[in-house]
C-alpha cells in the first residue's frame, strides 16, 4: 500500500515538475543510415545487426534518419574538391546520449577501412562534443569519411541544438583530409591520428595560426616518430589545423550549449519505466 501511494505521488511530481521538453531514453538514441544503405534491405540488415550487437538497442524501436549525398556535398562544398553520388553513401551511425557518458566511438573495423575511432573522436571534439556513445559501420567496405556527416546530424537530432555550419564543415574537412593523407603518404591511420592529436592540442592550446610554425610542429613530430609524410600532405595538414583553430570560438559556444543540455538531461533523469520496475520489486 505504501509503495502504491509513493508511486502515485512520484508520478504526480513528474507530471508537474519535469519539463515538457524532457526526452525519454528512446529519444536519446538515433540511427542515421547512409542513403545507399537505406535503399537496400540486405544492407539495412547488416548495419542493424552491428548496432544490435554492439549498442544493445532494439533497432525497430529506434528513431532513424537518412544522410544523403546532397547533405555530405553541402558540408564539403568550398573545402573539398570532390563530389559524392547517391550510390556512394554507405556509412551508417548510431548515437546514444543516454546518461552523461564520456565520448566513446566504436568503429566496425571489418568494414570501415581508413577512418578510425581516434579520428572520429578528434573531429567531434573539434566541434565541441565530448559526450555520447557513437557506433559507426557500413554494409560493405567503405573509407568511412562520409560517416562524420551522419554523426553530426544525429547529435543535432537528439539534442535539437544546431551545430554551427562553419564548425561542421571543418569537422568534415578534418576527416576528409586524413583519409586523403592515408592514401597519399606512407602512414597508417593510427600513426596519423596520433600525429593530429599531439599537434592539434598544441595549436589550440597556444592559439597558433601561422602556417610555417604549424608545418615545423608537424615535421618535428614526424622526424621524432620516424614517420614518412609528403611535403604536400604536411601543408594540407597545416591548413587543416589553421581552419580548426579559426572556428574554436564558435565550437566553444556550441560546447557550452550542449553541456547545459546534458546537465539538464541528467539532472532530470527520472524514468517511469524505472519507477514501475521498483514498484514491481
Amino acid at each position: 500500500m505504501q509503495k502504491i501511494t509513493l508511486v502515485i505521488i512520484t508520478l504526480i511530481f513528474l507530471a508537474i515538475f519535469v519539463p515538457i521538453g524532457f526526452s525519454s531514453d528512446s529519444d536519446s538514441v538515433v540511427i542515421t543510415y547512409g542513403e545507399t544503405t537505406e535503399e537496400n534491405h540486405d544492407y539495412i540488415d547488416v548495419v542493424n545487426d552491428f548496432f544490435t550487437n554492439h549498442a544493445h538497442v532494439n533497432v525497430k524501436n529506434t528513431n532513424n534518419k537518412i544522410i544523403t549525398a546532397k547533405n555530405v556535398n553541402d558540408l564539403f562544398r568550398g573545402y573539398v574538391n570532390k563530389t559524392y553520388f547517391i550510390d556512394q553513401i554507405y556509412s551508417s551511425v548510431l548515437v546514444d546520449l543516454n546518461g552523461k557518458n564520456d565520448l566513446n566511438v566504436v568503429v566496425d573495423t571489418s568494414k570501415i577501412t581508413k577512418i578510425n575511432a581516434k579520428m572520429y573522436e578528434s573531429a567531434l571534439k573539434t566541434v565541441g562534443l565530448s559526450y555520447g556513445k557513437v557506433y559507426i559501420t557500413s554494409p560493405i567496405e567503405d573509407s568511412g569519411e562520409t560517416a562524420i556527416s551522419g554523426v553530426l546530424d544525429s547529435y543535432e537530432s537528439v539534442t535539437n541544438i544546431e551545430i554551427p555550419y562553419n564548425v561542421q564543415k571543418v569537422a568534415n574537412l578534418e576527416i576528409y583530409t586524413q583519409a586523403e593523407i592515408v592514401d597519399n603518404s606512407n602512414i597508417t591511420s593510427d600513426e596519423l591520428a596520433d600525429l593530429v592529436s599531439v599537434v592539434k592540442s598544441k595549436v589550440i592550446g597556444e592559439n597558433i595560426t601561422d602556417h610555417t610554425k604549424i608545418v615545423n610542429l608537424i615535421k618535428n613530430y614526424t622526424n621524432e616518430s620516424n614517420l614518412n609524410i609528403t611535403n604536400n600532405d604536411v601543408d594540407k595538414l597545416a591548413d587543416l589545423l589553421i581552419e580548426i583553430q579559426l572556428v574554436q570560438n564558435d565550437a566553444n559556444k556550441y560546447k557550452n550549449t550542449v553541456s547545459e543540455f546534458m546537465d539538464g538531461k541528467t539532472d532530470s533523469n527520472y524514468s517511469i519505466y524505472n519507477i514501475m520496475n521498483w514498484f514491481n520489486s
